[in-house]
């Protein structure tokens, strides 16, 4: 999502008609980094007819898809969506560093549905977010 600034507008209309916008709350928090329970993600990613993350589309519009972290007191942050082991899904923010030295946060298989929930490991460990929204872009 890095090269979303640099992609033309138009590219944007030629996107398969399954790329979504997934709005992410945090549901349940432990972590005290986010006592005011704000922090959310939003994601760009083309799903399935089930709620899952599209991998063949996700190899063919790799650039388009990512993760942008939305916190009240602290910038937002772009991160770079991928697939992961056991089709799992991750994100990191840094992609230009060795991966060891960049966290990396892990997304669950989980199926997107309005009011359905999503599991991420961050810093704080396994988190729990509510899909608030699922919108075509």
């Amino acid at each position: 999502m890095g090269k979303l600034d640099r992609l033309a507008k138009s590219s944007w209309a030629l996107l398969p008609w399954s790329f979504r916008r997934i709005r992410l709350e945090l549901a349940l928090d432990k972590c005290p980094a986010d006592r005011d329970g704000a922090t959310g993600y939003l994601l760009v990613a083309p799903l399935t007819q089930d709620g899952r993350i599209d991998v063949d589309l996700w190899h063919e519009y790799r650039d388009f898809c990512g993760v942008i972290c939305v916190h009240p007191e602290a910038p937002s942050e772009v991160g770079h969506l991928f697939p992961a082991r056991r089709g799992t899904w991750a994100f990191r923010y840094d992609v230009t560093r060795k991966p060891a030295t960049v966290p990396t946060f892990r997304l669950g298989s989980d199926r997107f549905v309005v009011g359905g929930y999503a599991s991420i490991r961050d810093e704080c460990g396994q988190r729990l977010f509510q899909v608030a929204s699922i919108d075509p872009l």
